[in-house]
């Protein structure tokens, strides 16, 4: 009896050498495995059997029966693990707008580079000093027109660029096709699919558990799955005995194992003020919360939106100070090219235009007037085509209409006047209606302005920069946290491979001496 069950526990020792060799070799295998968590074997004693009264002069002994695989674990940490979720979902966010940031920088380098629109304003009233000293050169006032085109690009072409960087990422509102095919529009039909796929994973778990114990590889797709959620909405997880995974946004229950109870939906807004209004909905269709946007304040889909609002720094921030500083710059421009204006001296003066060699009323503005909207924006201003066609339209001069006269009176041959070409030139330091980014209460210069507004977006663009980079250092010890839990050590490895080959061996020689001593039983016995 003695001998059999030496036979029996060195057998089973030299399965469970090889059972644990096996999870050795499989821990090294998937070394490079992404998601992979490191298993470990766990051994139980069995019950022990009792002694005949003679082993001892004690009564009823007990001997063990040697050891069994009880279970295979995976060096998981759920709170290490919530705790990488709830950070990475703020590292996703502050990548995410960084990206919008990036776009935005790269725009406004444009504005202080070479040809830029800095450059443009420059260049554009150095030209106007010219025609001021010389009001009758038709040349200064064909290069006044092209310094005007030149200012109207640049504004166009950042305010497209910001436009086209937006509608991606949201969509033209009105446009249904360009918002069900933009960022956010994707991003929630990825993170709908990747709740179906985590139900349907934890239907698997749940199947297994209750069949063959938990499955390692369902388990690591779970999690895996459970971190790229995380990353792109603010959520809750719990776990349930079995092994599966339960999905909360706030107080709404998602994910309840192997049922998908909740999806997103996303409807497009009116404006980009807001832009996209996110929503949740029952298994059925039918809705559960036609508007959880206060619940998104982590991760890329609430970045997204971020993104193309008017937040703090987005795409629409940055174009409506654009917006203001063409608008401002060309209602001055064409309101002194043709509005009649009060001089020092009290009387009322007329811009006046240099046509066929005489005075005549100016009538054209520099900038076409938009129709409709009725207001300049920087992807609408343009130089008026009839001041392409004929630069003798700019009104350099302005005189005095006697009023009296009949018709009213003007000295027509009275050319080489200048005074409205000052009053352009001093537009160059004229404080506008420009308060918003000076913050001063009496205006801005256009300079002023322009300068305030690169400051503010690169300061807000270091911030971002600077939470990318702390939140991405506690992400990155975090996620050394649980490399060094769960993934694969080859020293430990290496270390386990030795323990379990000795285990082996020794648990071969037990059994080798069993048969041994059986055998010269059985031939003593003979």
């Amino acid at each position: 009896m003695s001998i059999g069950s030496s036979f029996n526990i060195a057998q089973q020792a030299i399965k469970n050498s090889q059972y644990a060799l096996n999870i050795v070799s499989n821990n090294i295998a998937n070394l490079n495995t992404e998601g992979y968590s490191k298993q470990s074997p766990v051994f139980t004693a069995l019950h022990g059997y009792s002694c005949y009264n003679w082993c001892s002069s004690g009564n009823n002994l007990k001997i063990g029966h040697g050891a069994e695989l009880s279970a295979i674990t995976r060096n998981r940490d759920q709170a290490l693990d919530n705790y990488y979720r709830d950070q990475s979902g703020d590292a996703a966010f502050y990548n995410q707008i960084g990206s919008m940031a990036s776009n935005i920088g790269n725009i406004m380098n444009e504005i202080q580079g070479e040809g830029g629109l800095q450059t443009a304003f420059s260049e554009f009233f150095s030209v106007v000093a010219k025609l001021n000293g010389d009001p009758t050169n038709n040349a200064y006032r064909i290069s006044f027109a092209q310094e005007a085109v030149d200012i109207a690009n640049q504004f166009n072409q950042m305010a497209n660029r910001l436009i086209n960087a937006r509608n991606e990422s949201l969509g033209e509102p009105g446009d249904l096709g360009s918002f069900q095919s933009s960022k956010v529009y994707l991003k929630m039909e990825e993170l709908n699919a990747k709740f179906e796929q985590l139900a349907e994973i934890n239907g698997q778990i749940a199947k297994s558990s209750s069949q063959t114990g938990q499955n390692g590889s369902l388990m690591d797709k779970k999690d895996m799955l459970l971190d790229e959620i995380a990353s792109i909405i603010p959520v809750t997880i719990t776990q349930n005995d079995n092994g599966t995974s339960n999905i909360y946004l706030g107080n709404i229950n998602i994910i309840q194992g192997g049922e998908q109870k909740m999806r997103f939906t996303a409807t497009q807004g009116t404006s980009y003020d807001e832009p996209v209004i996110f929503g949740i909905e029952n298994a059925d269709g039918t809705v559960f919360d036609s508007n959880i946007n206060d619940l998104l304040t982590t991760g890329s889909l609430a970045a997204l939106g971020e993104t193309s609002s008017n937040g703090t720094l987005s795409y629409t921030s940055v174009l409506n100070d654009l917006d203001t500083l063409a608008r401002a710059f060309a209602e001055a421009v064409n309101e002194i090219q043709t509005q009649t204006f009060t001089g020092e001296d009290g009387l009322e003066y007329t811009p006046m235009a240099l046509k066929d060699g005489q005075l005549t009323p100016a009538t054209e503005p520099i900038f076409e007037i938009p129709t409709p909207p009725d207001t300049f924006t920087a992807s609408n201003i343009k130089v008026n085509q009839a001041i392409l066609d004929d630069p003798s339209h700019i009104a350099a001069a302005a005189v005095n209409i006697d009023p009296n006269a009949d018709p009213p009176g003007y000295d027509a041959d009275g050319i080489g006047n200048n005074l409205n070409s000052q009053r352009l030139l001093d537009l160059q330091n004229q404080k506008l209606d420009l308060l918003d980014k000076a913050g001063t209460g009496i205006g801005a210069t256009l300079e002023d302005f322009l300068g305030s507004m690169i400051t503010d977006i690169g300061s807000k663009i270091s911030d971002i920069n600077d939470k990318i980079e702390s939140q991405g250092d506690i992400v990155d010890q975090i996620e050394t946290q649980r490399a060094s839990l769960f993934g694969v050590n080859l020293d430990e490895e290496l270390a386990d491979l030795i323990k379990y080959q000795r285990a082996y061996e020794a648990a071969a020689r037990v059994f080798n001496v069993a048969s041994q001593v059986m055998q010269m039983l059985t031939t003593l016995g003979q």
